[in-house]
């Protein structure tokens, strides 16, 4: 039997980040998080989320807004965890970022 690494896998899937992007703060988002934003093929975020985060994803990426304030979310939560399986699944070279904020009121 033939034993493989993880990057030789045959999987045809692609990958999801859930990237933390802290209180809003851009000083306070990590250089991983950055990368992963600038890498993503679809991007799916919420409310709280910085606008100026969105500006570090390519050109070409698939913004997706999932809302979740407080009474009205545009998806629920298994819709957006349905929606990052979707996309993930679109490719095996394909990436995708979900980050979330946390404020303070």
């Amino acid at each position: 039997m033939e034993s493989r690494s993880k990057s030789e896998s045959t999987n045809e899937n692609g990958k999801v980040y859930l990237v933390g992007a802290g209180p809003g703060d851009l000083g306070l988002v990590t250089l991983r998080a950055k990368e992963c934003i600038e890498r993503a093929d679809a991007i799916v975020y919420d409310h709280l989320a910085n606008p100026e985060i969105l500006s570090w994803a390519r050109d070409d990426a698939e913004i997706i807004y999932a809302g979740k304030e407080a009474g009205q979310h545009s998806l629920s939560q298994q819709e957006i965890n349905a929606l990052l399986i979707e996309k993930a699944r679109a490719g095996k070279d394909r990436e995708t970022s979900r980050f979330d904020c946390a404020r303070n009121a």
